[in-house]
């Protein structure tokens, strides 16, 4: 994932398929295909069409573990994302009586599973994202380069939206669809940065 934000991108989303397929070994999740599919498919036709960039040899070894560690949290908040659409998708369609093939073939992950695991890989996703905030900044700072980019403050937004899920969580008890649509906004926080990047290196 350091080489290149194609490969940074592709390698989310072989995370998110491999972590849908181990889940899939625990808990029967037929309506995540419908939802991880796409965005996986999604992911790579970006990775595929994005310029390839330039040779990372340059880049410290600060600069690697940084891009590894992000990409690898932004993974698992992929992941927690997809949990949280379940989520959403099958308790509308409980709310409004909609008992649909879809949602309730293989009725083996209930709410509470969905909202249980989305909890997991947000909680092991947030250290691992913050780690990599820490040691981006660091590596900013040993560059001498400017700490004024867009980026920089919506990464925080990401941050700040699985902190304050994590926190709300353990002092108010959110669960359900307060917590599905937090990790919701945070995932996609994620996505804008990693849409900036591609903007950049598109251009140049």
């Amino acid at each position: 994932p350091a080489q290149s934000v194609r490969e940074a991108i592709g390698f989310i989303g072989f995370l998110l398929t491999g972590g849908f397929l181990l889940v899939s070994l625990r808990v029967q999740l037929e309506l995540a295909r419908v939802v991880v599919t796409p965005i996986a498919l999604g992911l790579l036709l970006v990775a595929r069409l994005s310029p390839a960039g330039a040779d990372a040899d340059a880049l410290s070894a600060l600069g690697r573990v940084h891009i590894s560690l992000a990409t690898l949290g932004v993974a698992l908040f992929a992941l927690a994302s997809a949990m949280a659409s379940i989520y959403l998708m099958k308790d509308r369609s409980l709310r409004g009586k909609r008992f649909d093939t879809m949602s309730f073939r293989g009725a083996g992950a209930s709410l509470e599973s969905l909202d249980r695991m989305g909890h997991v890989l947000v909680w092991v996703g947030f250290p691992i994202f913050t780690l990599a905030l820490v040691l981006g900044a660091v590596w900013v700072s040993r560059l001498g380069a400017s700490f004024v980019r867009i980026e920089y403050p919506i990464a925080l937004v990401t941050w700040g939206c699985f902190a304050a899920l994590l926190g709300a969580r353990q002092l108010w008890g959110w669960r359900g669809r307060r917590a599905a649509k937090l990790t919701l906004a945070g995932f996609a926080a994620a996505l804008v940065v990693l849409a900036i990047y591609l903007v950049r290196r598109a251009i140049g």
